[in-house]
């Protein structure tokens, strides 16, 4: 099959490797869709202690191409979308519901193949049905699925004001789910006047245009709309999110969370 491998930082061909096949209790996918993330930039540059080869992507939409031994749930010609992440259950940090920080941990496309391939070999319970979702739907489960941990994170307050810095895919999904989440307003700030008008066509109650070359402008409009915010803060990678209400009940910097 054909994949996309990298034997080192910013080094990579498209070449041919040999088919994976589905061992007990895994399902191999055709890969149908496989979405491009901050994290695929991260990797290209060797950040995120890639292991190679590597074969990255990890916003994946299969269809079930060949079952393994003991898989019943899933059937040959399913579209499923993929969970790439493989923690062990019995470690520290699992115990503490912390799987992201397995010592053990497997993340397809960063420290194992990933979806930059005609195919993928996976657990089949890390494998969601997806037939009812166009693959350009499904593709956006995984950038969806961190915009809800963002929100747990966040525990947003019924009335709340919120902004968010950023537009891009998982932050137009953020500004999405907070405005059906109870906030009374949501604020997107980002300098792309397109993906501001994006935001503002799905439900965001004000639009601010950010100036890389003159921040305080952008702040200035920000602090009219938000008075009695106290100072917003933003912490990369991904969009960040603040809510003036939890700005108001401290006396230091306005809690964000970042969402990638």
């Amino acid at each position: 099959m054909k994949a996309v491998v990298y034997d080192q930082p910013r080094s990579f061909t498209v070449t041919d490797v040999p088919d994976p096949h589905a061992g007990p209790d895994q399902v191999r996918l055709r890969v149908v869709l496989a979405g491009i993330c901050g994290t695929d930039a991260h990797l290209h540059d060797g950040q995120f202690d890639p292991v190679y080869p590597l074969t990255p992507g990890h916003e994946i939409v299969g269809e079930v191409d060949e079952v393994g031994e003991g898989v019943t749930r899933l059937r040959v010609g399913q579209r499923v979308v993929l969970d790439n992440m493989q923690s062990c259950g019995m470690c520290s940090s699992c115990r503490r519901a912390r799987p992201a920080f397995c010592n053990e941990l497997v993340a397809q496309g960063v420290n194992a193949p990933g979806g930059f391939a005609q195919y993928i070999v996976a657990p089949a319970g890390k494998c969601h049905p997806a037939d009812d979702l166009a693959p350009e739907v499904a593709v956006l489960t995984e950038p969806t699925a961190c915009v809800l941990h963002g929100l747990d994170v966040l525990g947003l307050q019924p009335g709340s004001d919120v902004l968010v810095f950023g537009a891009g895919p998982t932050g137009l999904l953020l500004a999405q789910l907070l405005r059906h989440s109870g906030a009374h307003r949501v604020t997107v700030a980002a300098p792309t006047a397109a993906k501001l008008e994006i935001a503002a066509r799905h439900g965001a109650d004000e639009t601010v245009q950010l100036d890389r070359a003159d921040p305080g402008a952008g702040a200035a409009r920000l602090r009219k709309l938000a008075p009695e915010a106290s100072t917003w803060s933003s912490t990369p990678p991904g969009p960040s999110v603040c809510s003036s209400s939890a700005c108001r009940s401290r006396a230091t910097a306005a809690p964000c969370s970042s969402t990638a």
